[in-house]
């Protein structure tokens, strides 16, 4: 059953409040689907238990307040959305019982009280975000418990966690279905390289994205454990110095540094000290790189894929890589020296004419 919000709001006027009739359910009995998106619904009747059948409840986009722990009787549940309900303030505590519960949809960062604990709802496939937070049921070790996520999922609040013991606890590389991983600190803290090295993941993770980590470098085998790894960003990252040796990553397609203000160059250990690093990469982005001077020699076989180089913010840079790769596209922006010298005339245009797409302060050059 979907319930069509056009019914209900016209142009710019306000939703109106929409009530269910209790007796609703009772005539819907063999309910499998219920669509109730953006209908301005302020609360569920409790004779939602009378719904024993059913496998989906979106509820998303709705003012609701809390969900009535009749839902927990919902056994045959498998999806519940609640995607933008920014009025709820809590789970009820017996959602844990909903045992084939496949994906939850919520923004649980906007919850005023965690009461739910996450990780005994072990039948979970999709969790799109955890937060970890310093109270029983929203540690890290919760998601030890949920062996069939799959797709994606961000951990947030990474400086909750203090040790690579407790990272371990996540259990990430038991997780083959994982395909795309989100770390993200809240703050700078200390220990966080023990910690990112306690979030190693299943060696079939595709996507990894790290945000505001604070260590000074990355764990010795940062690299080693990600072979399959096509999709890199690394952002906000204040206190890092160097880079690990990601030439070794030989399947990654896509690369972005950005906001590293300690970055001061790049040696040949990033492309992997070997001839041939970054076999695969297609797509390179830097970005606001204050401190970015020098990028040391490339090797002859280095990059042999990459078509797509973009440079933002980074002032001191002071020229293109040398390589014999084959760019289509080149970006330059905030980036006054190397902007000089890739002008016509400039020491780099025998490397930019030859270029097909060239776009220089938001300006199409050729």
């Amino acid at each position: 059953m979907v319930v069509d919000k056009n019914q209900r709001k016209r142009g710019n006027e306000e939703r109106p409040r929409f009530d269910i009739p209790s007796d609703m359910m009772m005539k819907m009995d063999y309910l499998r689907v219920l669509m109730l998106c953006d209908c301005g619904i302020v609360e569920l009747p409790k004779t939602i238990e009378l719904l024993e059948h059913l496998r989906c409840l979106n509820l998303s986009h709705n003012p609701i307040g809390a969900l009535p722990d009749e839902v927990c009787k919902l056994l045959a549940l498998q999806i519940l959305k609640l995607r933008k309900c920014n009025n709820l303030e809590e789970l009820p505590k017996c959602l844990t019982s909903l045992v084939n519960l496949h994906q939850l949809d919520i923004d649980i960062g906007n919850l005023k009280k965690k009461s739910l604990q996450l990780g005994k709802l072990t039948a979970l496939q999709f969790l799109e975000e955890f937060f970890v937070q310093d109270m029983d049921g929203h540690r890290i070790e919760e998601l030890g418990n949920m062996r069939f996520l799959e797709g994606s999922l961000k951990i947030s609040n990474l400086e909750k966690v203090c040790s690579f013991v407790d990272a371990s606890k996540a259990k990430l590389k038991e997780k083959p279905y994982l395909n795309a991983l989100k770390f993200n600190w809240s703050e700078v803290v200390a220990k966080a390289d023990m910690v990112l090295d306690g979030l190693q993941p299943h060696r079939n993770l595709q996507e990894l994205s790290i945000s505001k980590y604070g260590g000074s470098s990355f764990p010795g085998c940062f690299n080693q454990t990600k072979p399959r790894l096509s999709r890199l960003c690394l952002d906000d990252l204040p206190n890092c110095e160097d880079l690990p040796w990601l030439g070794q990553l030989t399947l990654l397609k896509s690369l972005h540094i950005i906001n590293m203000p300690k970055l001061r160059e790049l040696a040949i250990a990033f492309s992997g000290n070997v001839d041939g690093g970054f076999r695969r990469l297609e797509s390179l982005l830097f970005s606001q790189l204050p401190m970015f001077a020098k990028w040391d020699r490339i090797f002859d076989h280095d990059l042999p894929c990459l078509t797509d180089l973009t440079f933002k913010h980074c002032p001191k840079l002071k020229e293109l890589p040398k390589g014999k790769f084959a760019l289509k596209r080149l970006e330059i922006s905030k980036c006054d020296i190397l902007k000089q010298r890739c002008i016509k005339g400039g020491e780099d245009w025998p490397i930019v004419r030859n270029i097909e797409k060239v776009v220089i302060d938001e300006r199409d050059i050729k």
